[in-house]
């Protein structure tokens, strides 16, 4: 409301080494669940989802970090107005904004401390508990590119401490340029459709969830969803 031309976005990193050590106290690796029986898959995206950020149409969105917000905090109290200090009164702005009408939490209590909101995170592994041990959970994201290998990592860790058990992303979709919403959806698409076509699905009916912000644009009637 503060802010004119932004929209805000959000949906419902410890060190790698400590981080590495929890994991080897948690419960054994799973054994993976036979393809055959997958009655369920779980794409996920990151950013916008496991994270809150403010966006910006002529830059890259600006992320909610805790760290961040706190230089903010002292940008806005000193009532600072020089050079780049509309960002601060953004993100200050944000932090107090509340996550849920029907809730007096803010944003601010889904600040990331690096890359990903922890509770964001704990979001995410209920939602990965809920869908079963026949679950698929594939990365959409553009972290399943090469140059983010340390942050897909870092997921890695962080849903393996959420979960309280070892976990590792079954799969990643296919690499393809992607702008909107129409292209998520046709990689999506072309994922269950190779899926399909290697009869890898169970004998009942496959359920598909998909956590993404799409890149905040529309799905328009140009872009269908249909897949046999």
């Amino acid at each position: 409301q503060n802010l004119p031309g932004f929209c805000f976005r959000a949906s419902h990193w410890a060190s790698a080494s400590s981080a590495l050590h929890q994991a080897t106290k948690m419960a054994p690796v799973d054994e993976a669940v036979p393809e055959a029986l997958v009655d369920t898959i779980l794409f996920v995206d990151v950013d916008g989802v496991l994270n809150v950020g403010i966006y910006d149409p002529f830059d890259a969105p600006i992320l909610l970090k805790s760290s961040e917000l706190s230089m903010a905090r002292e940008i806005v109290a000193m009532d600072y107005r020089g050079f780049d200090s509309a960002t601060a009164y953004k993100i200050c702005a944000l932090a107090a904004t509340p996550a849920d009408p029907e809730s007096t939490t803010t944003f601010e209590a889904l600040a990331s401390h690096d890359q990903l909101s922890k509770v964001l995170v704990g979001r995410l592994s209920e939602l990965i508990q809920e869908a079963g041990p026949k679950c698929h959970v594939v990365l959409s994201s553009s972290w399943r590119k090469k140059q983010h290998l340390k942050r897909r990592q870092r997921l890695e860790l962080d849903l393996s401490e959420a979960l309280g058990r070892y976990f590792t992303f079954h799969d990643v979709t296919q690499l393809t340029p992607e702008l909107h919403a129409g292209d998520r959806l046709q990689t999506i698409r072309s994922y269950l459709q190779d899926f399909a076509a290697a009869n890898l699905c169970g004998a009942g009916e496959l359920k598909v969830i998909v956590v993404d912000d799409f890149f905040l644009s529309p799905l328009s009637y140009a872009d269908p969803f249909r897949i046999t």
